[in-house]
């Protein structure tokens, strides 16, 4: 039980910190006045459970209320909800539990917020679209650093599907 919590416990700060080396693609905020069909916003700090979970976080309950706050504020905007992981793991594995985690994020913004289903595609990309590579990874000094640069990976994209 101590591991355990020390394991999520690690994983939530390395979450938590920064994404200073995370690079950025140019990704809006909730925050922008005007949308076009392709924008992009990054949801970096939704968790879900550990050890190939699909079950989001409590820790991520705001971020998920601010994205369907922001859907209720744009009623005619549909989306996609993509999950992607790091390479840890085989890609079939990756890509299957990065769709069941897209799916867990459109049920959560359905049924507790009643974002209509029609408005939101779950896609999962897996480790397809990496923000660092292998070799980059494999270059940190540290084990720290190195989490750090899978947590890169590690994300939800929306993006903006339907004006």
């Amino acid at each position: 039980m101590k591991k355990a919590f020390l394991l999520y416990f690690s994983l939530l700060m390395i979450s938590m910190g920064s994404f200073a080396q995370c690079p950025d693609p140019g990704y809006k905020s909730f925050d922008n006045k005007e949308w076009k069909v392709g924008d992009m916003i990054i949801l970096q700090d939704i968790l879900y459970s550990i050890g190939g979970g699909n079950h989001v976080l409590p820790e991520s309950r705001d971020l998920i209320k601010q994205l369907a706050d922001f859907l209720k504020a744009h009623p005619s905007l549909t989306i996609e909800v993509g999950n992607h992981t790091d390479s840890r793991g085989s890609a079939a594995y990756n890509e299957n539990l990065s769709l069941k985690r897209s799916e867990s994020l459109k049920y959560e913004l359905t049924v507790k917020y009643e974002i209509d289903e029609s408005r939101i595609t779950a896609k999962g990309y897996g480790e397809s679209q990496l923000r660092v590579s292998d070799e980059e990874v494999a270059k940190a000094a540290s084990d720290q650093e190195k989490e750090e640069l899978h947590q890169c990976n590690r994300r939800t994209v929306i993006t903006i599907t339907g004006l």
